[in-house]
């Protein structure tokens, strides 16, 4: 989206409707919280088989053609592991307890980065190119993109097999806005990835932007755990805004690194504490052979077929506001 809507902690927001409603003293009416699954074609929701996702980090790919380093590769680990540590250790409304068994494990790898691609060894990465090639030998990554998330299923039940997330390094500065109080220019590296994690583990966005696939076919619009359509974007109601997985961010804001009623509820109902499988994998592993075939999904579709590139809205991930300023 190019002019998304300001979200909590990014400014005020005019909902006339809700403003003038309790204005008169009405109530508004309340909303039950709802996520929003990536699904395969046959309606089989994401998962993971098991209590540990391991994400191997590429810090040392966040460095520019000078050879200096914008973050510190501490500060890099630290965005990556707290973003990770949100989704872990989420917690219902008033209870002290996390409600669900996933941990995303992140590692530092001082390897050269690899490429979003089908190893069974999931990434973390930051790209300076941020150029997909597209069948028409063009770049399918917009620049206005934050981030990208792809994520491998098997068709047959949706377990994920693998999951990369891309960090557009191209066209944002990066940082950690809490080492630098007042700068609004740059991008909070955490707010970022605590959006893309969602992805990693199963999660769509909230809210549809209206858009063809590859064949001009209007993709169908997603719809939440209780059956309801998701909003267009651009109409979305306050409390969908204020999720981590709505899919905009301006620069300065930091208000993806908590989740919301909604984010919570998805990442407890996806892996509820009682139904912990107890394997926590060091790395991915390739799972036997089981004659399933892989295929790509329609990006932004979520409704994947053997590989699925999530996290996109007209193959956004996260999607900014305000573009970066030139390197020199």
């Amino acid at each position: 989206m190019k002019r998304p809507a300001p979200r909590r902690g990014a400014g005020p927001l005019l909902v006339a409707g809700a403003l003038a409603a309790l204005a008169a003293g009405v109530a508004a009416p309340p909303r039950a919280e709802a996520y929003v699954r990536y699904k395969t074609t046959s309606g089989v929701g994401f998962f993971w088989p098991q209590s540990c996702v391991p994400l191997s980090a590429y810090p040392l790919s966040l460095t520019d053609a000078s050879g200096g380093m914008e973050m510190t590769t501490d500060q890099i680990m630290h965005a990556a592991t707290a973003a990770a540590a949100t989704w872990s250790s989420a917690t219902m409304s008033g209870d002290d307890a996390a409600c669900t068994y996933i941990k995303i494990n992140v590692t530092e790898d001082d390897a050269p980065a690899p490429t979003a691609a089908l190893d069974y060894t999931n990434a973390l990465v930051f790209d300076f190119a941020w150029c997909h090639p597209d069948k028409d030998g063009g770049c399918s990554y917009p620049d206005e993109a934050l981030a990208i998330t792809s994520v491998f299923v098997n068709k047959a039940h949706g377990q994920i097999l693998d999951g990369d997330i891309e960090v557009n390094a191209k066209s944002f500065v990066w940082a950690d806005l809490d080492l630098k109080q007042g700068d609004h220019q740059d991008q909070d590296l955490q707010n970022a990835l605590t959006h893309e994690m969602g992805h990693l583990i199963g999660l769509d966005h909230t809210c549809f932007v209206p858009q063809l696939d590859e064949n001009g076919i209007e993709l169908p619009r997603p719809t939440d755990n209780l059956g309801n359509p998701v909003p267009d974007c651009d109409a979305a109601p306050l409390a969908v805004q204020q999720t981590t997985m709505f899919p905009s961010a301006s620069s300065g804001d930091v208000s993806k690194r908590t989740l919301a009623p909604d984010d919570i509820q998805g990442v407890c109902g996806i892996y509820p504490l009682a139904s912990d499988p107890m394997i926590c994998p060091v790395k991915d592993e390739p799972p036997p052979k089981s004659g399933c075939a892989l295929a790509r999904a329609p990006a932004g579709s979520g409704a994947g077929l053997g590989l699925a590139v999530v996290g996109l809205v007209s193959a956004l991930g996260l999607s900014a506001r305000r573009r970066r300023r030139p390197r020199p």
